[in-house]
């Protein structure tokens, strides 16, 4: 989808403990590379999965990720919102 090598280095933590009520906390945070991606949530329990982040691309990366960046959310200028439940 999008013309450049490697998108990046993610972490992805589920934390069973943070979340209260059995439900789990969630973030998401880039390591390195050029898509950014960050955002919080929070699985199971009582309620349905919830997430918000953002999406951008890192300075120098953005006619390379433009495409993917519509695809990713809702585009805000150079931003892309992601929205799970």
């Amino acid at each position: 989808m999008a013309p450049v090598r490697a998108l990046g280095d993610y972490v992805l933590v589920v934390d069973a403990a943070a979340g209260g009520a059995a439900a789990a906390a969630i973030t998401l945070t880039t390591l390195r590379g050029p898509l950014q991606l960050s955002g919080t949530g929070q699985a199971g329990g009582a309620s349905p999965m919830r997430f918000r982040g953002q999406a951008r691309a890192d300075a120098g990366s953005e006619g390379a990720l433009d495409n993917l960046l519509n695809v990713i959310g809702r585009r805000q200028g150079a931003v892309s919102n992601l929205s799970i439940g």
